[in-house]
């Protein structure tokens, strides 16, 4: 099961950084790379019996990076009107 979550992992890392057109794409691969990496805690701690703090740290952090990542996007979409990465020029923001 960590072999597995460890691979999904690496695999969300690559489509993270061959799929950065779309910012609800990106906020989409940034919730499933933390969903296995909550799996992988959760695997690792029925391992070896210790405590889930971790895990209520890692749920943490998910719950912030979904909230931001989406006031991100609206205010994004109500400037630009569209959810494209290219489109996002430093002085016109």
């Amino acid at each position: 099961m960590m072999q597995l979550s460890l691979l999904f992992v690496l695999f969300f890392c690559l489509t993270f950084y061959r799929n950065f057109y779309y910012i609800l794409n990106l906020l989409i691969i940034l919730e499933a790379m933390m969903l296995s990496l909550i799996i992988f805690n959760y695997s690792c701690s029925l391992m070896l019996f210790s405590s889930n703090y971790t895990m209520l740290i890692l749920l943490t952090f998910a719950a912030c990076e979904a909230a931001l990542g989406l006031s991100i996007l609206v205010s994004f979409l109500r400037v630009r009107s569209n959810n494209f990465l290219s489109s996002m020029n430093s002085t016109n923001w």
